[in-house]
Formats: structure tokens, C-alpha cells, sequence
């Protein structure tokens, strides 16, 4: 919506003649057509990148979350401790008790 709204911005102010959205110059339509694609491509990069960073945090919590068990489980003497750090870790995970 952005990148067709800047197109039209474009041509009703920089355009002869100016403040219409009629086109003097033929040329002008193989820029409007270059920035709606420059437009186009570059929000559809910044919707994969937010996407890619949520991916990201999400797999980071996850890792973390195992570092945690891996680390308290290796800390586990006997049987009892190893299943409340199970427990724990799993009920952190899944945020419940």
C-alpha cells in the first residue's frame, strides 16, 4: 500500500503537469513501474526478515531452555533430583506449575 501510495505521491507532485495524475511524458511510466517494484521488493524483504527474527527468538528460548535441563541434569546426583529438574524445566517451559 505504501510503495502504490508513493508512486501516486510522485506523480501528482513531481509530475508535469503538476498536481494531476495525467503523465505529459511516456518515460514516466517505466519509473513509476521501477519504483513500485523497488517498493514491492524491498517491504516484501522487511516481512521476511521480521519472520525470520521471531523464528529466531524462538529458537533461542529453546535453546536455552535445554542448555538449562541439560545443565541441572548433569549437576543431578540421584534419581529424585534428575525428575525435579525434569519437572522444573518442562513445567518452565510450558509455563505451568
Amino acid at each position: 500500500m505504501a510503495s502504490i501510495l508513493s508512486v501516486l505521491a510522485f506523480d501528482f507532485f513531481f509530475v508535469n503537469p503538476r498536481y494531476t495524475f495525467r503523465v505529459s511524458d511516456t518515460q514516466y511510466l517505466l519509473t513509476f513501474v521501477g519504483l513500485l517494484l523497488v517498493g514491492l521488493i524491498i517491504s516484501s524483504s522487511a516481512a521476511m526478515l521480521r519472520d525470520q527474527l521471531e523464528v529466531l527468538k524462538s529458537r533461542n528460548l529453546q535453546t536455552q531452555a535445554v542448555n538449562a535441563l541439560s545443565s541441572e541434569l548433569n549437576s543431578a546426583v540421584g534419581l529424585e533430583q534428575v525428575l525435579d529438574a525434569v519437572v522444573r524445566n518442562v513445567g518452565e517451559s510450558f509455563d505451568r506449575k
